[in-house]
């Protein structure tokens, strides 16, 4: 009963980590700037950037392996992992049809400078999916790497507005 108990209070801990990373970061609001500015990476590229480097912060402070926020139409927006060797590979994704990523690899906590940035036509994490396809309700188990991982969502921006 114990170990049910301590699963639930991190997933409520990680709950909470996300939503206060989101509220601090205004990350609905940066996905929504996006979405209104769509196909405008000069515009825009500052809230993707914004978008990533609060995700980035939010699975180190939650202890995550990875994580990924999509937007309305199901598509990835940003994607940070952690790598085996403790590093952090980040990124976000832009562009209609076939995204372009731009992705950096840098240890984690430190910042995210300009001259880190990678462009590339493919995800930079395979395991991250470029479209959102999972029941978006609760949350689900699966083995990787010898590893149980927790796939479950939460929320930045929900219908009729901003979290």
């Amino acid at each position: 009963m114990a170990s049910i108990w301590k699963a639930h209070s991190r997933q409520a801990k990680q709950s909470q980590d996300a939503r206060q990373v989101a509220t601090v970061n205004k990350v609905g609001e940066s996905i929504k700037f996006m979405a209104d500015f769509a196909g405008q990476i000069n515009i825009t590229r500052g809230s993707y950037v914004k978008t990533t480097a609060a995700l980035a912060q939010f699975i180190c402070a939650s202890e995550l392996w990875q994580a990924a926020v999509y937007d309305q139409k199901r598509s990835v927006i940003s994607l940070p992992q952690t790598m085996a060797d403790k590093t952090l590979t980040t990124g976000y994704a832009y562009g209609a049809g076939k995204p372009t990523f731009e992705h950096a690899r840098i240890n984690a906590g430190n910042p995210l400078n300009e001259a880190d940035w990678k462009k590339s036509d493919a995800s930079p994490l395979p395991t991250i999916a470029d479209q959102f396809s999972s029941n978006p309700v609760g949350e689900r188990f699966f083995q990787y790497h010898r590893q149980t991982v927790r796939d479950g969502y939460q929320p930045f921006l929900r219908p009729g507005g901003i979290e």
